[in-house]
């Protein structure tokens, strides 16, 4: 029996979700590298898009009262001060505004 669903972008090895899988939650896992071979248990669905395209396509259609809790690992150069110098380009292209749309998308 599922404690809940918890959905975990970013998340390629699964150890993050690990804690919340291993306690009886259902996890999804979304990851552009991700393929079905990549489910871990039978409470891990792994998910081959992009956040961006999961975000706005999937997530938001959802029922959202169904989901327990979700982690975010956006890229850490778009945030993090570690990537600051990255920022400039990142506004200029739009990828800030997309991480940012992702955020929305499952805020609202």
């Amino acid at each position: 029996m599922s404690t809940g669903t918890v959905i975990s972008v970013g998340d390629f090895s699964g150890r993050w979700s690990a804690p919340w899988r291993d306690a009886g939650y259902d996890t999804i896992r979304i990851d552009p590298k991700l393929t079905p071979a990549h489910k871990l248990a039978d409470n891990d669905m792994p998910v081959g898009m992009s956040a961006q395209d999961y975000a706005l396509e999937v997530f938001a259609a959802t029922h959202k009262a169904d989901i327990e809790g979700c982690l975010f690992a956006p890229p850490c150069t778009d945030f993090a001060g570690c990537g600051s110098q990255y920022w400039p380009a990142k506004d200029a292209s739009g990828s800030t505004a997309a991480s940012l749309e992702i955020i929305e998308a499952c805020h609202t």
